[in-house]
C-alpha cells in the first residue's frame, strides 16, 4: 500500500493554481442555484386530475387533523363534566358532615386545579381549530391559478 500524504497548505496551493477564482461569493453562488431552481420548478406540469388528487389528499390530511383536535376536545369536555360532579359530589359530602373542612379543601382545590388545566388545554385545541380553518381556505380553483 502506498499512502499519499498531502498538506492542508499544498491542498490550497493547487486550488490556486487550478482556479482562476478560488473564493466566490455566497450570494453568487446562490443566485446560480435559485436560478437552476427556477428552471427545473417551470418543467413541472401538473393536469387536472393530479392538481385534484393532491388537493383531495391535502384536503383529507387537514380533516384528519382536525378530527383528532376534535376528539381530543371531546374527551376534555367529558374529563370536565366528571371534575363537576366530583366537585358537586365533594361539596354535597361537606354539607353532609361526610367530609372535614380541610378535607373539603384540600379534594376541591385539587379538583378545581386539574379543571382549570383542562379548560386551558381546551382553548389551545379550539384556538389549533380556528387557526386550521383560516389557513385551510384554498380553493381548487385558486390552485389551478398558480
Amino acid at each position: 500500500m502506498i499512502f499519499l500524504v498531502i498538506s492542508f497548505t499544498e491542498i490550497q496551493e493547487q486550488i490556486h493554481k487550478n482556479c482562476d477564482n478560488p473564493t466566490i461569493r455566497a450570494n453568487i453562488v446562490t443566485n446560480i442555484v435559485l436560478e437552476e431552481v427556477r428552471k427545473e420548478c417551470q418543467k413541472i406540469v401538473f393536469d387536472k386530475k393530479e392538481l385534484e388528487e393532491i388537493f383531495a389528499t391535502a384536503e383529507e390530511e387537514i380533516n384528519t387533523e382536525r378530527c383528532k383536535i376534535q376528539k381530543e376536545i371531546d374527551k376534555i369536555n367529558r374529563k370536565i363534566d366528571t371534575l363537576d360532579t366530583q366537585i358537586k359530589a365533594v361539596y354535597e359530602d361537606k354539607l353532609n358532615g361526610v367530609l372535614l373542612l380541610d378535607d373539603f379543601f384540600s379534594i376541591y382545590n385539587a379538583k378545581n386545579e386539574e379543571r382549570g388545566k383542562l379548560i386551558n388545554k381546551q382553548k389551545e385545541l379550539q384556538n389549533q381549530l380556528q387557526e386550521q380553518e383560516k389557513s385551510r381556505n384554498v380553493d381548487y380553483e385558486d390552485l389551478k391559478k398558480f
